[in-house]
Formats: structure tokens, C-alpha cells, sequence
């Protein structure tokens, strides 16, 4: 699978997010570069989808049951941001 091509706010939200979370168990300010993430990417329109973060998650060393948490909470912050735009 490929990279997705992120945009460059998107991509500097991502780096933050996984330079400094804990694979295992996220804590809060995990949580909070995690949303800054998704948010970057819902206002910039990034064409990242819930399968491709998975597979980028699983290279950078989460599990593949955390990575498809991640994804589904991506997933579904996205469809809210669009639902309320």
C-alpha cells in the first residue's frame, strides 16, 4: 500500500502525533495531537483514508488492534467535522 500523500499542516500534525505517542496506552495529550491530526486533515481536505492510517500506524510500531482503533476514531472524527461543516 502506499503512502497517502498528506498535506503539508496534515503531515506536521501526524509527525508531532508520532514522535510522541506511547504505542501501548495513548494519554491524553496523545489524544490531543491525535484530534489536531484529523482535524488538520479534515480542513485541508487530506485524501488519507482509515485503511492507509492503519498501515501507516502498523510501520511506525503500533499493534495492528491499536492501529485499527486509531483508524476507526479517525474515521469517525472526520464524518463528524464533514456532517458539521
Amino acid at each position: 500500500m502506499t503512502k497517502p500523500p498528506l498535506p503539508p499542516e496534515a503531515l506536521t500534525k501526524l509527525q508531532a502525533f508520532l514522535r510522541a505517542a506511547n504505542t501501548t496506552v495513548w494519554h491524553e495529550a496523545d489524544w490531543q495531537r491525535f484530534y489536531a491530526f484529523i482535524r488538520a486533515c479534515h480542513t485541508t481536505a487530506a485524501p488519507c483514508t482509515a485503511g492507509e492510517l492503519v498501515h501507516l500506524l502498523e510501520e511506525k510500531g503500533f499493534t495492528k488492534q491499536d492501529a485499527l482503533e486509531a483508524a476507526s476514531v479517525y474515521y469517525h472524527g472526520r464524518a463528524l467535522l464533514q456532517r458539521y461543516d
